[in-house]
C-alpha cells in the first residue's frame, strides 16, 4: 500500500495501522503499537525535508507554550517522507473550550518577532504551490506580492480566472496595498491555517492546535481564516478581544484574508470556490465605496 514498508518506522511492536480522513495534501494514519498510539503523516514520492516546515512550526509553537501535538520522529522511507506525532484522542468541545481557544490564540499572537520582521525560517509548501516566507519589513510585500500575486497567476494558468477576473484582482490589489500601508501591522506568530479542521479538543475539552504552517505576520490573517470556511463560536472572538483587542478597521481588512483562503481553495480544489472568490472581491470593492 503506497509502496511503504511500515515495519521500518521507528516504532516497536506495531500492531495496526488505520487510514484517517484528512486534507488534500498528505495521507494520514493512526498507528497502534503495544504501548502507545501514534499519528502518522505521509507524503508519497518526496524527500525527508518535505515536512521541515511543519516540524519548524510545531517547534516554534512548542517553544512559546502553545499546545500542539508532540513530535516523535520524521524521516524518509521507501521514497516517502513521513512525520510521526503523538496521537490526540479527539474529545468534545465544552462551553468553555472555545473561550480557552480564544485565549490560546491571543497569547500566541502576542509573540512578536524580535527583529520586527515578517516571514519565517521556511517557505510555505502546500504540495501543489509554494510561497516564499523570506524575511521582510513589509507585511504588504509578504502577503500581497509573495502570496496573493502568485496565487492569482497560478489560478489564471489553470484557467480558473478569466482576463476580466485578473483586471478585477488588480483593482483589489491596489485597495489592499493602500490599506495595509496605512495599517500598522505587527509581526505576530501565526498558526497560518487556523480553521476548525485544525483544532482538536481533548477529552477534557482543552484545545490543541494541529497542522500549523507558521509565519510571523499580521494577526488579522489568522482571524480571517477562522471566519472564512466555518466561523468559530462567538465565545472565541469575545475571549480573544478581551485579551488582545483587534485594531480599528479590522472588519474591512479581514476580507483580504478571507479572499486569500478562498483563492487557495479555488486553486487546490476547483470551481466550487469561484463564487466565494468573486463575492469577496466585490465585498472589498464595496467597502471602499462606503
Amino acid at each position: 500500500m503506497y509502496n511503504f514498508d511500515y515495519s521500518k518506522l521507528p516504532i516497536k511492536n506495531i500492531q495496526k495501522i488505520f487510514p484517517i480522513a484528512g486534507g488534500y495534501v498528505n495521507l494520514s494514519f493512526s498507528v497502534d503499537a503495544s504501548n502507545k498510539k501514534y499519528f502518522l503523516k505521509l507524503q508519497p514520492n518526496t524527500k525527508s525535508n518535505f515536512f521541515d516546515y511543519e516540524l519548524s512550526s510545531l517547534k516554534e509553537l512548542t517553544d512559546k507554550n502553545i499546545p500542539v501535538p508532540q513530535i516523535i520522529n520524521k524521516g524518509e522511507l521507501d521514497n516517502n517522507s513521513f512525520l510521526l506525532l503523538e496521537f490526540i484522542e479527539n474529545g468534545h468541545a465544552y462551553p468553555e473550550s472555545y473561550r480557552k481557544l480564544g485565549k490560546i490564540v491571543a497569547n500566541m499572537h502576542k509573540n512578536i518577532n524580535s527583529l520586527n520582521l515578517f516571514g519565517f525560517s521556511h517557505n510555505f509548501n502546500g504540495g501543489t504551490i509554494e510561497f516564499t516566507n523570506k524575511w521582510t519589513s513589509s507585511w504588504g510585500d509578504l502577503f500581497i506580492k509573495s502570496r496573493m500575486d502568485k496565487l492569482c497567476s497560478e489560478i489564471y494558468k489553470k484557467r480558473l480566472f478569466s482576463i476580466s477576473d485578473l483586471l478585477l484582482y488588480e483593482d483589489i490589489r491596489k485597495i489592499m496595498l493602500k490599506s495595509l500601508y496605512y495599517h500598522q501591522s505587527s509581526p505576530s506568530l501565526l498558526h497560518g491555517d487556523l480553521w476548525k479542521g485544525n483544532i482538536l479538543f481533548q477529552k477534557n475539552g482543552d484545545p490543541i492546535l494541529c497542522d500549523p504552517v507558521c509565519l510571523y505576520g499580521d494577526r488579522e490573517f489568522d482571524i480571517g481564516y477562522t471566519l472564512a470556511l466555518e466561523k468559530f463560536p462567538l465565545d472565541f472572538y469575545q475571549e480573544y478581544n478581551n485579551i488582545y483587542p483587534l485594531c480599528v478597521g479590522y472588519e474591512k481588512r479581514i476580507e483580504f484574508y478571507k479572499l486569500y483562503v478562498f483563492m487557495i481553495h479555488l486553486f487546490a480544489i476547483g470551481t466550487d470556490f469561484y463564487d466565494k472568490v468573486k463575492d469577496t472581491m466585490y465585498n472589498i470593492l464595496g467597502s471602499v465605496a462606503k
